[in-house]
This record gives C-alpha cells, sequence and structure tokens, in this order.
C-alpha cells in the first residue's frame, strides 16, 4: 500500500483545517493511500475533521510565533525557540526520515521540516502555503531585528519543495506557483442537523464568536445575555458544553465541526485568519473581523475579505468592551456575496500531476 505523509504547522488550527481540507480530498481520489501525520497539531482537531485512517507523530516541525494568547506574540521566547530548532535540525531530519521511510511523497502546510526530511528520503516535497515563516519574519525585522537572521535560512529551505502551490489570498507571490482559491474543510453530511443538536432552534440569528482555536474568556458576555433577539455561539471556552440564557459556550475539542457551525451561523465574530475566512468564504456566512494590524498576513486577509465576501471591519478596542454589538445588525444585513468556491480539487489535481 502508498504512504504519503503530511507535515502541518501547529500555530494556532488554521494550518490543520487547511491541511484536512486537502486531505479529505485526497482520500476522495486515492483511498487506498495510507497517512502519515506530522504534527504538534491535537489529535482530535484531526479526527473530527477526516473521514480516513492516519498516523499522527506528535513532533515540533517548526516554530512560528510563540502566543501569550490570541493577539499577543512573544517575540523574546519565539527567538529563542527558533535557535534551539536549527541548533537540532539534522537530528529532527534524521528521526523523521527514518520513520516515514518508504513513503512516497510529503506535503507541506507551511512547515518546512518536512521538504528537508523529502529531500533526506529522496522523494517529491509539495509546500502548500498563503505565506511562509520567512516572509513573516522579515515583515517583522525592523522592529524585531532577530526574527530577520532566520529568515535566509527558512527561504533556502523552502526553495527545495519540488511543487509550491499558493492559496489566495497569498501574502508573496512566487511567479511560478499555481495559486487556488481558498481552501476549507467541506460540509459534513449531517450539518443540516446541528442546530437543532446544539439547541439552536427558532428564528433568532446566530452570531459565532470565535478567536480560531485560542482560549477565549470574554468580558462582554453580560452584554451578550441582554441581546435576547441573539443566539451567541462562543468556541474556544473551558469546561463542558454549556448552555446559560441565550449563550452556547463551546470547549475546544466539543465534537462540534466548525465548518458546519460557521455554515449555520447567520453571522461570524473573531479574530482575521486564514481558516475562519475560508469557512466564511466557503458558507457566504458574514464575517466581523477584528484585524492584528501590527502582523503582516492581517492587512492581505483583510483586504480579501472586502473585496470576495461579505465583512466588516471591527476595532479590536471595541471588540474587547463589547462595542461590536452596535454594528451586528449592519453585518447582518450584507448580503452581495453568496458561497465560494475553494480550490480543494485543483490542489489535489496539481499533486497527482506531479507524482505521475
Amino acid at each position: 500500500m502508498s504512504r504519503i505523509a503530511w507535515f502541518v504547522s501547529s500555530h494556532g488550527f488554521g494550518h490543520a483545517a487547511r491541511a484536512s481540507a486537502v486531505m479529505g480530498e485526497w482520500a476522495i481520489h486515492w483511498p487506498d493511500w495510507e497517512v502519515e501525520l506530522v504534527s504538534e497539531s491535537p489529535s482530535w482537531f484531526f479526527e473530527e475533521s477526516l473521514n480516513l485512517p492516519f498516523q499522527l507523530y506528535h513532533e515540533k516541525i517548526d516554530v512560528g510565533f510563540v502566543q501569550r494568547g490570541p493577539l499577543q506574540i512573544d517575540f523574546a521566547a519565539t527567538v529563542t525557540q527558533l535557535q534551539d530548532f536549527f541548533d537540532n535540525l539534522p537530528s529532527r531530519v534524521e528521526l523523521l526520515a527514518q520513520r516515514l521511510e518508504g513513503c512516497q511523497a510529503v506535503i507541506c502546510d507551511v512547515a518546512p521540516l518536512g521538504i528537508l526530511v523529502a529531500k533526506k528520503l529522496g522523494i517529491p516535497s509539495i509546500l502548500i502555503e498563503n505565506f511562509t515563516w520567512d516572509w513573516l519574519y522579515r515583515e517583522l525585522a525592523d522592529r524585531h531585528p532577530q526574527l530577520g537572521e532566520f529568515a535566509l535560512p527558512l527561504e533556502q529551505i523552502y526553495a527545495q519543495a519540488d511543487l509550491r502551490i499558493q492559496t489566495r489570498p497569498f501574502c508573496h507571490n512566487h511567479p511560478q506557483a499555481p495559486k487556488v482559491d481558498p481552501l476549507a474543510r467541506p460540509l459534513s453530511p449531517q450539518a443540516h442537523l446541528l442546530a437543532q443538536s446544539l439547541g439552536l432552534e427558532g428564528e433568532r440569528p446566530i452570531i459565532t464568536i470565535t478567536m480560531g482555536g485560542h482560549d477565549f474568556y470574554p468580558e462582554f458576555v453580560e452584554q451578550l445575555k441582554k441581546k435576547e433577539q441573539y443566539q451567541f455561539v462562543l468556541t474556544g471556552q473551558g469546561g463542558s458544553l454549556r448552555h446559560q440564557g441565550n449563550c452556547l459556550f463551546l470547549p475546544p475539542s466539543s465534537k462540534v465541526y466548525h465548518p458546519d457551525l460557521i455554515n449555520l451561523s447567520d453571522g461570524v465574530i473573531g479574530k482575521v485568519g486564514y481558516s475562519t475566512m475560508a469557512e466564511c468564504h466557503q458558507a457566504g456566512t458574514p464575517f466581523g473581523y477584528i484585524a492584528r494590524m501590527d502582523f503582516p498576513e492581517s492587512p492581505l486577509l483583510c483586504q480579501f475579505i472586502e473585496t470576495n465576501m461579505n465583512g466588516l471591519a471591527l476595532d479590536p478596542a471595541s471588540f474587547a468592551l463589547g462595542g461590536w454589538l452596535e454594528e451586528l445588525p449592519l453585518l447582518l444585513e450584507q448580503q452581495s456575496f453568496g458561497p465560494g468556491q475553494g480550490g480543494r480539487g485543483e490542489v489535489v489535481s496539481l499533486i497527482e500531476s506531479l507524482l505521475s
């Protein structure tokens, strides 16, 4: 039986979501292939996202950024971890090459380590990205010079990929890289049953509040409870799934499939990030987004939302205080864009062409 390895960055859940979208499509075309995952993302995420068998190796395959919350980056800790990562790079490559011997190809969502493992094994490597870490580190080097020191070695690793696929909206155009539409996991066959299973039936609009997989404990919950004309779903909450008035709190591993939730929602409020953006694009759900303008990817995601989606920019300070609630009717009125077409099938076709 043929085997394929997937290296998936664990910086947030966006890369795991995007990789799962492609893996699910891959399994439709190549059901007999075994998938071997290498990632620090939790196994429950892949179990909820994939209807296929896989082997998961929990290994550190990149650094990205060390975060101290959904909107805060610890740059000093990031530099420390990057130095450790490169110091131990040869041993990491050797270990994973031994584990993955016999695989026919390596696919990487941003994670550079998989490209080196593929070279060690003498098999093709495919890079899927809308940004790479070298680009981000260079963009931030003026404010954090030590980050810039890691840009060139990372760029040299990425350049060794046999196929580079860029997903819209991409941050830095590579002329030789094929471009595909946003990648989101498809809806599940049980999507139409989600409202009933969550106790969200009725005519009141459903508003999902998400910070992209990070734990999130908002201070405006009491304000939500006063807006009884809406039903609010808050993801990334501690404890168990629970209702409080018109609010439903979901823990990270709630077994609720996020694309179905976004599809069910009349509006989404949250941090601008790739997977949330892609799922709102797929469903045509209005997205009230909080931009991180100090993060180089954010302006490009915002531009895509403004020109291709139903979106409304929210002020971060206003969000923290619940001021966004006054803008909610404006968000829900937006009807200019319908569901978007994703690029899952195109990505798999490109991979098939390389492997054949």
